[in-house]
Protein backbone atom coordinates (compact mmCIF):
# COMPACT_ATOMS: atom_id res chain seq x y z
CA UNK A 1 0.00 0.00 0.00
CA UNK A 2 1.04 3.71 -0.70
CA UNK A 3 -0.11 6.69 1.29
CA UNK A 4 -0.04 8.99 -1.80
CA UNK A 5 -1.62 11.89 0.46
CA UNK A 6 -1.58 11.69 4.41
CA UNK A 7 -4.01 9.36 6.03
CA UNK A 8 -4.85 7.95 1.69
CA UNK A 9 -4.02 5.07 0.89
CA UNK A 10 -3.77 3.33 -2.91
CA UNK A 11 -2.74 -0.43 -4.48
CA UNK A 12 -0.45 -0.57 -7.20
CA UNK A 13 -3.28 -1.67 -10.03
CA UNK A 14 -2.01 -5.30 -10.62
CA UNK A 15 -2.08 -5.77 -6.58
CA UNK A 16 -5.58 -3.82 -6.94
CA UNK A 17 -6.76 -6.72 -9.75
CA UNK A 18 -5.30 -9.51 -7.97
CA UNK A 19 -7.49 -8.26 -4.56
CA UNK A 20 -10.09 -8.13 -7.06
CA UNK A 21 -9.87 -11.66 -8.38
CA UNK A 22 -9.76 -13.32 -5.53
CA UNK A 23 -12.81 -15.34 -4.54
CA UNK A 24 -14.70 -13.97 -1.28
CA UNK A 25 -17.31 -16.23 -0.47
CA UNK A 26 -20.91 -14.83 -1.91
CA UNK A 27 -22.88 -13.60 1.46
CA UNK A 28 -19.59 -11.79 2.74
CA UNK A 29 -18.70 -10.20 -0.75
CA UNK A 30 -22.47 -8.79 -0.99
CA UNK A 31 -21.82 -7.69 2.84
CA UNK A 32 -18.65 -5.70 2.38
CA UNK A 33 -20.38 -3.58 -0.91
CA UNK A 34 -23.48 -3.29 1.67
CA UNK A 35 -21.12 -1.72 4.21
CA UNK A 36 -19.10 0.40 2.00
CA UNK A 37 -22.02 1.63 0.09
CA UNK A 38 -23.55 3.02 3.54
CA UNK A 39 -20.49 4.36 4.48
CA UNK A 40 -20.67 6.48 1.55
CA UNK A 41 -24.59 7.20 1.36
CA UNK A 42 -24.59 7.99 5.66
CA UNK A 43 -21.13 10.02 5.37
CA UNK A 44 -22.66 12.13 2.29
CA UNK A 45 -26.17 12.78 3.59
CA UNK A 46 -24.67 13.96 6.84
CA UNK A 47 -22.51 16.24 4.81
CA UNK A 48 -25.46 17.92 2.62
CA UNK A 49 -26.74 18.49 5.92
CA UNK A 50 -23.86 21.06 6.79
CA UNK A 51 -24.22 22.41 3.42
CA UNK A 52 -27.46 23.32 3.59
CA UNK A 53 -28.80 23.70 6.62
CA UNK A 54 -32.12 24.91 6.59
CA UNK A 55 -32.68 21.84 3.99
CA UNK A 56 -35.35 19.30 4.64
CA UNK A 57 -33.50 16.02 5.37
CA UNK A 58 -34.56 12.82 3.51
CA UNK A 59 -34.80 9.58 5.68
CA UNK A 60 -32.33 6.80 5.32
CA UNK A 61 -32.34 3.20 6.86
CA UNK A 62 -30.04 2.50 9.69
CA UNK A 63 -26.64 1.66 7.94
CA UNK A 64 -25.28 -2.19 7.88
CA UNK A 65 -23.85 -3.37 11.13
CA UNK A 66 -20.21 -2.63 11.31
CA UNK A 67 -20.51 0.60 9.04
CA UNK A 68 -18.74 3.75 10.39
CA UNK A 69 -19.91 6.78 8.81
CA UNK A 70 -18.18 10.20 9.42
CA UNK A 71 -20.25 12.68 11.30
CA UNK A 72 -19.02 15.80 9.84
CA UNK A 73 -18.72 18.52 11.91
CA UNK A 74 -19.66 21.80 9.98
CA UNK A 75 -19.60 22.93 6.22
CA UNK A 76 -15.71 23.33 6.03
CA UNK A 77 -15.38 19.25 6.81
CA UNK A 78 -17.95 18.57 4.43
CA UNK A 79 -16.59 20.13 2.01
CA UNK A 80 -13.04 19.00 2.84
CA UNK A 81 -14.52 15.07 2.93
CA UNK A 82 -16.03 16.10 -0.80
CA UNK A 83 -13.39 17.12 -2.55
CA UNK A 84 -11.27 14.52 -0.96
CA UNK A 85 -13.46 11.81 -2.01
CA UNK A 86 -15.37 12.67 -4.69
CA UNK A 87 -13.49 10.13 -7.34
CA UNK A 88 -15.00 7.37 -4.72
CA UNK A 89 -18.82 9.00 -4.76
CA UNK A 90 -19.09 8.57 -8.23
CA UNK A 91 -17.63 5.47 -8.07
CA UNK A 92 -20.30 4.21 -5.49
CA UNK A 93 -23.10 5.44 -7.72
CA UNK A 94 -21.74 3.82 -11.04
CA UNK A 95 -21.92 0.86 -8.14
CA UNK A 96 -25.34 1.47 -7.05
CA UNK A 97 -26.75 1.91 -10.21
CA UNK A 98 -25.55 -1.33 -11.91
CA UNK A 99 -26.75 -3.41 -8.85
CA UNK A 100 -29.82 -2.15 -8.92
CA UNK A 101 -29.49 -0.71 -5.13
CA UNK A 102 -32.15 2.03 -6.76
CA UNK A 103 -33.07 3.77 -2.92
CA UNK A 104 -29.09 4.19 -2.65
CA UNK A 105 -28.74 5.91 -5.95
CA UNK A 106 -31.63 8.55 -5.02
CA UNK A 107 -30.03 9.26 -1.26
CA UNK A 108 -26.76 10.22 -3.15
CA UNK A 109 -28.41 11.98 -5.75
CA UNK A 110 -30.07 13.90 -3.41
CA UNK A 111 -26.61 14.14 -0.58
CA UNK A 112 -24.50 15.63 -3.84
CA UNK A 113 -26.59 18.38 -4.69
CA UNK A 114 -25.30 21.20 -2.59
CA UNK A 115 -21.83 20.11 -3.44
CA UNK A 116 -22.33 19.69 -7.12
CA UNK A 117 -23.92 23.39 -7.22
CA UNK A 118 -21.18 25.11 -5.16
CA UNK A 119 -18.36 23.62 -6.66
CA UNK A 120 -19.82 23.71 -10.21
CA UNK A 121 -19.98 20.37 -11.48
CA UNK A 122 -23.08 20.93 -13.39
CA UNK A 123 -22.61 18.36 -15.68
CA UNK A 124 -22.13 15.34 -13.00
CA UNK A 125 -25.04 17.29 -10.96
CA UNK A 126 -26.97 16.13 -14.32
CA UNK A 127 -25.80 12.80 -14.59
CA UNK A 128 -26.82 12.10 -11.17
CA UNK A 129 -30.75 13.30 -11.34
CA UNK A 130 -30.97 11.53 -14.70
CA UNK A 131 -29.54 8.43 -12.69
CA UNK A 132 -32.28 9.06 -9.89
CA UNK A 133 -35.25 9.51 -11.51
CA UNK A 134 -35.14 6.33 -12.81
CA UNK A 135 -34.15 5.05 -9.63
CA UNK A 136 -37.12 6.50 -7.90
CA UNK A 137 -39.19 5.06 -10.29
CA UNK A 138 -38.18 1.94 -10.26
CA UNK A 139 -38.94 2.02 -6.24
CA UNK A 140 -42.35 4.25 -6.78
CA UNK A 141 -41.32 7.35 -4.59
CA UNK A 142 -39.81 10.70 -4.69
CA UNK A 143 -40.20 10.68 -8.21
CA UNK A 144 -41.37 14.24 -8.70
CA UNK A 145 -39.19 15.28 -6.10
CA UNK A 146 -36.66 14.21 -8.21
CA UNK A 147 -38.41 15.47 -11.34
CA UNK A 148 -37.84 18.88 -9.64
CA UNK A 149 -33.82 18.43 -8.97
CA UNK A 150 -33.38 17.18 -12.25
CA UNK A 151 -35.08 20.26 -13.70
CA UNK A 152 -33.01 22.36 -11.67
CA UNK A 153 -30.01 20.67 -13.24
CA UNK A 154 -31.19 20.90 -16.81
CA UNK A 155 -32.01 24.94 -16.32
CA UNK A 156 -28.23 25.12 -14.94
CA UNK A 157 -26.95 24.00 -18.04
CA UNK A 158 -29.47 25.88 -20.65
CA UNK A 159 -31.22 22.77 -21.19
CA UNK A 160 -35.15 24.86 -21.34
CA UNK A 161 -37.59 22.53 -22.92
CA UNK A 162 -36.38 18.87 -20.98
CA UNK A 163 -36.26 21.75 -18.13
CA UNK A 164 -39.73 23.20 -17.83
CA UNK A 165 -41.50 19.52 -18.82
CA UNK A 166 -39.87 17.93 -15.54
CA UNK A 167 -40.40 21.95 -13.53
CA UNK A 168 -43.99 21.60 -14.99
CA UNK A 169 -44.23 17.87 -13.43
CA UNK A 170 -43.05 17.94 -10.39
CA UNK A 171 -45.55 21.33 -9.54
CA UNK A 172 -48.28 18.84 -9.29
CA UNK A 173 -46.88 17.33 -5.99
CA UNK A 174 -49.07 16.45 -3.32
CA UNK A 175 -46.70 17.48 -1.25
CA UNK A 176 -47.03 21.10 -0.88
CA UNK A 177 -43.78 22.10 0.58
CA UNK A 178 -42.41 19.96 -2.70
CA UNK A 179 -44.99 22.23 -4.38
CA UNK A 180 -43.84 25.30 -2.78
CA UNK A 181 -40.00 24.19 -3.83
CA UNK A 182 -41.04 23.71 -7.99
CA UNK A 183 -42.45 26.63 -7.80
CA UNK A 184 -39.90 28.41 -6.47
CA UNK A 185 -37.28 26.69 -8.93
CA UNK A 186 -40.06 27.72 -11.78
CA UNK A 187 -39.88 30.88 -10.82
CA UNK A 188 -35.87 30.39 -11.44
CA UNK A 189 -36.38 28.87 -14.51
CA UNK A 190 -38.30 31.98 -15.80
CA UNK A 191 -36.01 34.17 -15.13
CA UNK A 192 -33.18 32.21 -16.65
CA UNK A 193 -35.22 32.56 -19.75
CA UNK A 194 -36.08 35.99 -19.97
CA UNK A 195 -39.61 36.40 -18.16
CA UNK A 196 -39.64 38.07 -15.19
CA UNK A 197 -43.57 38.40 -14.89
CA UNK A 198 -43.95 34.17 -14.77
CA UNK A 199 -41.16 34.27 -12.43
CA UNK A 200 -42.62 36.71 -10.19
CA UNK A 201 -46.03 34.67 -10.61
CA UNK A 202 -44.56 31.27 -9.70
CA UNK A 203 -42.48 33.23 -6.90
CA UNK A 204 -45.26 34.22 -5.28
CA UNK A 205 -47.02 31.00 -5.51
CA UNK A 206 -44.12 29.54 -3.40
CA UNK A 207 -44.34 32.28 -0.95
CA UNK A 208 -47.75 31.54 0.08
CA UNK A 209 -47.17 27.83 0.27
CA UNK A 210 -44.24 28.42 2.81
CA UNK A 211 -45.88 30.88 4.75
CA UNK A 212 -48.91 28.78 5.05
CA UNK A 213 -46.33 25.69 5.65
CA UNK A 214 -44.63 27.94 8.77
CA UNK A 215 -41.34 27.38 7.15
CA UNK A 216 -38.91 29.97 8.26
CA UNK A 217 -35.98 29.67 5.99
CA UNK A 218 -38.07 28.86 3.48
CA UNK A 219 -40.30 31.28 3.24
CA UNK A 220 -37.14 33.98 3.95
CA UNK A 221 -35.68 32.65 0.26
CA UNK A 222 -39.33 33.36 -1.14
CA UNK A 223 -39.80 36.67 0.23
CA UNK A 224 -36.53 37.81 -0.95
CA UNK A 225 -37.22 36.10 -4.63
CA UNK A 226 -40.11 38.25 -4.46
CA UNK A 227 -38.26 40.82 -4.30
CA UNK A 228 -35.55 40.13 -6.73
CA UNK A 229 -37.99 39.75 -9.60
CA UNK A 230 -40.45 43.15 -8.23
CA UNK A 231 -36.58 44.67 -8.50
CA UNK A 232 -36.28 43.48 -11.83
CA UNK A 233 -39.96 44.81 -13.03
CA UNK A 234 -38.97 48.20 -11.37
CA UNK A 235 -41.06 48.07 -8.20
CA UNK A 236 -38.40 49.11 -6.21
CA UNK A 237 -39.77 49.72 -3.14
CA UNK A 238 -41.71 46.79 -3.00
CA UNK A 239 -38.84 45.10 -3.77
CA UNK A 240 -36.77 46.52 -0.55
CA UNK A 241 -40.07 45.90 1.66
CA UNK A 242 -39.95 41.87 0.78
CA UNK A 243 -35.96 41.64 1.45
CA UNK A 244 -36.25 43.13 4.43
CA UNK A 245 -38.89 41.27 5.75
CA UNK A 246 -36.73 38.57 4.12
CA UNK A 247 -33.74 39.86 6.33
CA UNK A 248 -35.59 39.43 9.67
CA UNK A 249 -36.87 36.02 8.88
CA UNK A 250 -33.16 34.57 8.22
CA UNK A 251 -30.30 33.97 10.48
CA UNK A 252 -26.20 34.13 10.03
CA UNK A 253 -26.71 29.79 9.91
CA UNK A 254 -28.15 30.35 6.28
CA UNK A 255 -25.58 31.66 4.03
CA UNK A 256 -27.87 30.64 0.97
CA UNK A 257 -30.83 32.90 1.83
CA UNK A 258 -27.93 35.46 3.09
CA UNK A 259 -25.95 35.60 -0.13
CA UNK A 260 -29.11 35.67 -2.13
CA UNK A 261 -30.26 38.73 -0.02
CA UNK A 262 -27.52 40.80 -0.20
CA UNK A 263 -27.61 39.96 -4.05
CA UNK A 264 -31.36 41.64 -4.21
CA UNK A 265 -30.01 44.38 -1.76
CA UNK A 266 -27.16 45.35 -4.27
CA UNK A 267 -29.22 45.06 -6.88
CA UNK A 268 -31.91 47.54 -5.43
CA UNK A 269 -29.21 49.95 -4.45
CA UNK A 270 -27.15 49.71 -7.58
CA UNK A 271 -30.50 50.90 -9.74
CA UNK A 272 -31.18 53.71 -7.15
CA UNK A 273 -27.52 55.22 -7.60
CA UNK A 274 -27.08 54.28 -4.00
CA UNK A 275 -23.61 52.85 -5.34
CA UNK A 276 -21.58 52.96 -2.24
CA UNK A 277 -24.19 50.42 -0.27
CA UNK A 278 -24.74 48.26 -3.65
CA UNK A 279 -20.61 47.82 -3.38
CA UNK A 280 -20.68 46.85 -0.02
CA UNK A 281 -24.11 44.48 -0.22
CA UNK A 282 -22.18 42.91 -2.71
CA UNK A 283 -18.59 42.76 -0.89
CA UNK A 284 -20.38 41.23 1.81
CA UNK A 285 -22.24 38.29 -1.08
CA UNK A 286 -18.65 37.75 -2.71
CA UNK A 287 -17.44 37.40 1.22
CA UNK A 288 -20.12 34.57 2.25
CA UNK A 289 -19.74 32.96 -1.00
CA UNK A 290 -16.15 32.58 -0.95
CA UNK A 291 -16.36 30.93 2.84
CA UNK A 292 -18.89 28.51 1.55
CA UNK A 293 -16.56 27.47 -1.21
CA UNK A 294 -19.76 28.37 -4.02
CA UNK A 295 -17.04 28.92 -7.09
CA UNK A 296 -20.28 28.52 -9.31
CA UNK A 297 -21.92 31.77 -7.56
CA UNK A 298 -18.26 33.46 -6.92
CA UNK A 299 -18.10 35.11 -10.68
CA UNK A 300 -21.67 36.38 -10.63
CA UNK A 301 -21.23 38.65 -7.74
CA UNK A 302 -17.71 39.99 -9.29
CA UNK A 303 -20.16 40.80 -12.61
CA UNK A 304 -22.24 42.53 -10.44
CA UNK A 305 -19.28 44.09 -8.73
CA UNK A 306 -17.51 45.41 -11.89
CA UNK A 307 -21.10 47.27 -13.18
CA UNK A 308 -21.06 49.36 -9.84
CA UNK A 309 -17.58 50.44 -10.41
CA UNK A 310 -18.47 51.64 -14.05
CA UNK A 311 -21.45 52.89 -12.54
CA UNK A 312 -19.61 55.19 -10.25
CA UNK A 313 -17.28 56.37 -12.78
CA UNK A 314 -14.34 53.47 -11.96
CA UNK A 315 -13.85 51.77 -15.94
CA UNK A 316 -10.50 50.09 -14.07
CA UNK A 317 -11.93 48.66 -11.18
CA UNK A 318 -14.81 47.57 -13.82
CA UNK A 319 -12.11 46.18 -15.86
CA UNK A 320 -10.43 44.08 -13.40
CA UNK A 321 -13.62 42.62 -11.49
CA UNK A 322 -14.79 40.96 -15.24
CA UNK A 323 -11.60 40.17 -16.03
CA UNK A 324 -11.59 37.99 -12.72
CA UNK A 325 -14.96 36.92 -13.37
CA UNK A 326 -14.14 35.64 -17.03
CA UNK A 327 -11.17 33.84 -15.79
CA UNK A 328 -13.32 31.72 -13.32
CA UNK A 329 -16.54 31.24 -15.75
CA UNK A 330 -13.63 29.85 -18.36
CA UNK A 331 -12.15 27.26 -15.62
CA UNK A 332 -15.83 26.04 -15.01
CA UNK A 333 -16.41 25.84 -19.03
CA UNK A 334 -19.47 28.19 -18.83
CA UNK A 335 -18.64 30.09 -22.15
CA UNK A 336 -21.93 31.49 -22.65
CA UNK A 337 -20.70 33.72 -19.85
CA UNK A 338 -17.85 34.25 -20.52
CA UNK A 339 -18.53 35.91 -23.93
Amino acid sequence: MTEHAPGRYRMHDLVRCYAAERVLPGPARRAAMARLLDFYLHTAHSGELRLYEHGQPIQLAPPEPGTQPIALADHLAAKAWFDAEYPNLLATLRTAAQQGRHQAVWVLAWSMASYHWRRSRLTEDLAFWRAALMATEAIGEHVLTARRFLGRALTRLGLSEEALEQLTTAAENDDPHERAQAFHTLAWYWERNGDDSAALANAQRALTLFEQLGAKASTAKAYNAVGWYLARLGDFEHARQHCERALELSSEREPEVRYGLYDSLGFIAREAGDYASAREYYQRGLALIREMGNIYEEPNVLVDIGQVSLRSGDADGARRSWLEASRTYAAQSRLNEVE
